[in-house]
């Protein structure tokens, strides 16, 4: 009796020492996988996104291919033991083996533990490739701040060129027809000075001279609305490309589809990426039509201003004036001896042609942030003469003037000359004067009266050229101090001695 008793109660003891054996056995196979993923991950350079299995093929054998992380990840939760991920029978097969359920079902239950895992593990991987790829972008963008449009074109072919010369000339008809039409029909007044300046500028400049015209930005379609008016009529009979302007817009406005991008490729707008500095491709573009004698309209203050008050100038027009004038440069001293002889006052002929011009009422049209043109509006437009900068291209072709200074030069001027046309279009009596060449004479600039800060060995002689007269001054008057304070004691011991 007491060696049945002992057998009995063995019975229990045995059972349990069995369960555990399996839930070790269990322990130790998935450490076992856990181990060889991570060995094989140091292993293999390539990335898991490239690794991916479908989990329909997910067998025994697939058991390398998961995720240490997943299963860790529920193994800590304890899901396929509370039958949240699994039914009672398959988590009771994974928990306690054959014992209690059939070899077949245990199987079953393995399989579909190491489906899921891996299930898990792609879309694990699927999101980790998507987070990745957004931070990637979003940190292009961030880190450069320019946008990049697929369809802007690469080189002067593909910004300039279309396939149908035709469709060119109709879009611009139709585009300059709806701004005529817009502007006589339902508007309420549009007032132009300076046509005749305009027209002179286009039809009347020597062939191979460029032009460039400048002038304020608040509306989105201050081109083509504003120029269409401009235009004379005899410039689009012959359809010579250089008497039909290009106009520089942003590639985050213009070019950010294909489609919009074949359609202002047509119409002649050259794409500027914002951020990308004076050596981008269309600044490249626009100087090589310029040497050919095209048009160009630029807006100086590189974005729409949303107060009416013009913003601070950017200097990419100046770049335009530079690149030009290299060229012409280039060109000439490759000429005969005859033109090398007078190379400076050559160069100053054929320089670039800059007419600016102030429009008021765009912003009532269509200002920023307006879908639709707003009917019976007020616009006036005044256009000034054209600013002269043949003194600068004679000092920058002789050698007396650098880029920077050039440039800075140029930017002034068209600058200043804005201004004055702003002071023009609102007081009939202001005296324009950006034409005279003396009040040049101080090179500062013409927004709110900043002194540009030059940089290395030039910034300091410009410093020490402040700095110099101040010390000397500062000696003087130390030595007066001086002086005074000895004349002071001698007077004092002289009353004292008497």
């Amino acid at each position: 009796m007491v060696g049945g008793g002992a057998s009995v109660g063995l019975v229990p003891l045995v059972k349990n020492h069995y369960r555990e054996m399996l839930r070790e056995h269990v322990r130790l196979k998935q450490q076992l996988v856990i181990q060889f993923q991570q060995n094989k991950k140091k292993k293999t350079t390539t990335t898991t996104s490239k690794r991916k299995t479908k989990a329909s093929a997910a067998t025994a054998s697939a058991s390398t291919s998961v995720s240490a992380q997943a299963i860790e990840r529920v193994r800590s939760q304890g899901e396929w033991q509370d039958g949240q991920l699994f039914s009672p029978e398959v988590g009771k097969a994974l928990r306690y083996g054959t014992k209690y359920a059939p070899t077949s079902a245990v199987r079953k239950a393995w399989v579909k533990m190491q489906e899921c895992f891996v299930q898990g593990r792609e879309s694990e991987s699927k999101k980790t490739e998507e987070v990745s790829s957004g931070r990637s972008s979003q940190g292009k963008r961030a880190a450069s701040g320019v946008f990049r449009s697929p369809y802007a074109g690469t080189d002067y072919k593909t910004m300039t060129e279309v396939d149908s010369s035709l469709l060119r000339y109709v879009l611009l008809k139709a585009v300059g027809r709806f701004c005529q039409f817009w502007s006589s029909a339902m508007m309420n007044s549009c007032e132009i000075s300076g046509r005749e300046i305009m027209h002179k500028a286009i039809l009347g400049r020597e062939e191979g001279q460029a032009l460039i015209t400048v002038s304020n930005h608040v509306s989105a379609i201050d081109d083509p609305f504003v120029t269409s008016l401009l235009v004379p009529e005899e410039a689009l009979k012959p359809m010579e490309s250089n008497r039909v302007r290009w106009v520089m817009c942003a590639t985050d406005r213009c070019f950010k589809s294909k489609l919009s991008s074949a359609f202002f490729k047509a119409v002649q707008v050259l794409p500027v990426e914002r951020g990308s500095g004076l050596n981008q491709t269309s600044m490249k573009v626009a100087s090589k039509l310029m040497s050919k004698g095209g048009w160009i309209h630029v807006f100086p203050e590189g974005t729409r201003s949303t107060t009416g008050e013009m913003l601070k100038m950017k200097p990419g027009v100046g770049q335009l004036v530079v690149n030009t004038v290299k060229e012409l440069k280039g060109g000439r001293c490759c000429g005969d001896a005859a033109m090398a002889e007078d190379t400076e006052a050559l160069v100053a002929s054929k320089s670039p042609v800059i007419v600016p011009y102030y429009h008021q009422g765009m912003g009532e049209l269509m200002g920023k942030g307006m879908k639709f043109p707003s009917v019976g509006t007020d616009l006036d437009v005044l256009v000034g003469e054209p600013i002269e900068i043949g003194d600068l291209v004679e000092s920058f072709v002789a050698g007396n003037m650098t880029e920077r200074e050039m440039r800075r030069s140029v930017l002034t001027r068209i600058e200043t000359a804005l201004h004055q046309l702003k002071e023009k279009s609102e007081n009939e009596d202001f005296q324009v004067t950006y034409n005279n060449a003396g009040r040049y004479r101080d090179a500062t600039s013409a927004y709110r009266g900043e002194e540009p800060t030059a940089k290395g060995l030039e910034g300091v002689r410009d410093m020490w050229a402040k700095l110099a007269p101040l010390s000397a001054q500062a000696l003087l008057e130390e030595l007066l101090e001086e002086s005074e304070a000895e004349e002071s004691s001698r007077g004092s011991v002289a009353a004292l001695a008497m």
